[in-house]
């Protein structure tokens, strides 16, 4: 006989998929988001290394975030829609 997954341990596995979910899925729609929003300089002699850094930075921190989010909204949903587990009947009870 298999003891039921505790809540816990069932919202923690949903975080962690939410979490993943979350950052696969920015990684692949962010750039080219990215791209639509940030637009480099036009002038031939001019640099493209600080708004390029900045496009990074923006898009690690995304990530990032994404990845909290996900993992978060992945526990919620796994404590919503989980069984709470009764009162562990161990002791003899007479019948």
């Amino acid at each position: 006989m298999s003891e039921p997954k505790s809540r816990f341990k069932s919202s923690l596995t949903a975080s962690i998929i939410g979490g993943l979910l979350a950052l696969v899925l920015s990684t692949i729609f962010l750039p080219k988001a990215m791209v639509w929003y940030f637009e480099p300089p036009v002038n031939p002699g001019c640099s493209c290394a600080a708004s390029i850094e900045r496009a990074f930075d923006l898009f690690r921190g995304i990530q990032l975030a994404s990845l909290f989010i996900g993992a978060i909204f992945g526990f919620l949903l796994a404590l919503r829609w989980t069984k709470k587990s009764g009162p562990k009947n161990d002791a003899c009870t007479p019948s």
